[in-house]
C-alpha cells in the first residue's frame, strides 16, 4: 500500500517517484509504512477521502465541515484532498455506468467506490465531478485554501433554491403565453365606452354628427341598419386585429398549441413587436433569437397568412439605445474609444 501511494505521488515519472521514494525513507523512523507515506506527502489517506465522499453523497453538510477541519488540523495537504477525492468520485461514476469496470486495485477500495455509487445517480456525480475539477484549476488563486475548500464541497451540496424558483416562475409564464420580460404585451380588458371616441368617428363618418348628447340619450340609435352598439363591437374588434401585441398574443397560443416548444421558449427573448407598412416585426433581444425565428419563417407566415391577413414579417435585433449610450461613453472614458 506505501509503495502504490508513492507510485501515484510520481504522477507517472521514474525520476519523480523515486524522488518521493527518498523523501518518505528519510522522514520514516524506521521502516517506511502507508501511514508514515501520507504524513510525510501530506495525505489525508482512503479512509478519510471515503468518509468526506459519503457525507457529500448524503447531503451532510456537517460532517463535510468536521471532516475538512479535522484535515486541515492534522497538517494535510487540502489540494491533495480535493485531487483524491475527485478521483474517488470519478471512479465511483465509472462503476456506476460500467459495474464490470476493472480497476485492478484492492477489493475493500472496489467495494468503497460500489457503496458511493450506490448512494446517488450518475447526474449528480457528473456534476460534483465537474465542480471539484473546476475547483482544482482555481484553488491555486485562493487566499484562504480551508475555505475555498469548505466553499466548493459544500457547493455541491447546496440547491440554489432562488434559481429555480425563477425557472419554475419564468416557465409559468411561458406556459401561459406572457414571458415578455420587462416590456409585457399584456392586453387591459376594457369596457366599452357608451360614447364613441375619436379614433372610432374617424372609422365611422357617419357617426360624426352624432353629439355626445344624444349617444348618451339613445344607445341603440341605429346607422345604416346596425345598432349603434354593435357598430362599437366591430370597430373595437378591428382595433384589437391590428394590434402587434394582440397578433403577438396569438401568435405565443398558436406556437404552444402547435408543440413548436422550442420556438415557444425563445419568444420570451421578443422585446417588442410592431405593424409597418403592412409587415410584421419582431424586435428581438439577441442574436439566437432572431435566428430562431427565422428558421421557423413558413410556420410564422402560415400563421400571419391565415389568421391575421399579414403577408410579411421580419426579425431584428432590439437595439437599447440608453444602454448603447452609457456603453460607449463609458469606452471613451476607459480609453478604449478614441475621442475626436
Amino acid at each position: 500500500d506505501a509503495l502504490k501511494l508513492i507510485a501515484k505521488a510520481g504522477n507517472g515519472s521514474v525520476r519523480d517517484t523515486l524522488s518521493v521514494a527518498e523523501m518518505c525513507r528519510a522522514y520514516s523512523a524506521e521502516n517506511v509504512t502507508y501511514n508514515s507515506v501520507l504524513e510525510c506527502l501530506g495525505l489525508a489517506g482512503e479512509a478519510t477521502t471515503f468518509e468526506i465522499a459519503k457525507a457529500i453523497v448524503s447531503r451532510d453538510g456537517g460532517e463535510i465541515l468536521t471532516r475538512i477541519d479535522d484535515v486541515y488540523r492534522s497538517g494535510k495537504n487540502l489540494n491533495v484532498l480535493l485531487s483524491d477525492l475527485c478521483d474517488f468520485i470519478r471512479n465511483s461514476l465509472t462503476l456506476k455506468l460500467a459495474p464490470s469496470y476493472n480497476f485492478n486495485l484492492p477489493q475493500s477500495t472496489v467495494e468503497a467506490y460500489q457503496e458511493i455509487s450506490g448512494l446517488s445517480d450518475e447526474k449528480f456525480l457528473l456534476n460534483c465531478l465537474k465542480k471539484l475539477c473546476d475547483g482544482l484549476a482555481q484553488i491555486k488563486f485562493a487566499s484562504n485554501i480551508k475555505i475555498f475548500c469548505e466553499t466548493l464541497l459544500l457547493s455541491l451540496i447546496i440547491v440554489d433554491d432562488d434559481k429555480i424558483d425563477k425557472l419554475e416562475k419564468r416557465v409559468e409564464k411561458l406556459e401561459n403565453g406572457a414571458a415578455m420580460n420587462q416590456n409585457s404585451f399584456y392586453v387591459e380588458k376594457r369596457e366599452a365606452p357608451a360614447v364613441p371616441n375619436f379614433e372610432q368617428t374617424q372609422l365611422m363618418p357617419e357617426q360624426k354628427n352624432i353629439t355626445n348628447e344624444q349617444a348618451s340619450k339613445h344607445e341603440n340609435v341605429k346607422i345604416e341598419g346596425t345598432p349603434f352598439n354593435e357598430v362599437e363591437k366591430v370597430t373595437n374588434a378591428k382595433v384589437a386585429q391590428d394590434n402587434p401585441k394582440s397578433v403577438f398574443g396569438d401568435f405565443i397560443k398558436h406556437t404552444r398549441e402547435s408543440g413548436e416548444m422550442l420556438l415557444f421558449a425563445g419568444l420570451a427573448d421578443v422585446k417588442n413587436v410592431e405593424i409597418l407598412d403592412g409587415k410584421f416585426i419582431f424586435l428581438c433581444a439577441s442574436q439566437d433569437a432572431k435566428n430562431l425565428i427565422d428558421e421557423h419563417k413558413n410556420f410564422v407566415l402560415d400563421f400571419l397568412k391565415s389568421k391575421h391577413n399579414i403577408t410579411l414579417f421580419e426579425t431584428k435585433v432590439f437595439v437599447d439605445k440608453q444602454k448603447a449610450l452609457e456603453t460607449e461613453l463609458t469606452n471613451m472614458l476607459d480609453g478604449k474609444l478614441k475621442i475626436e
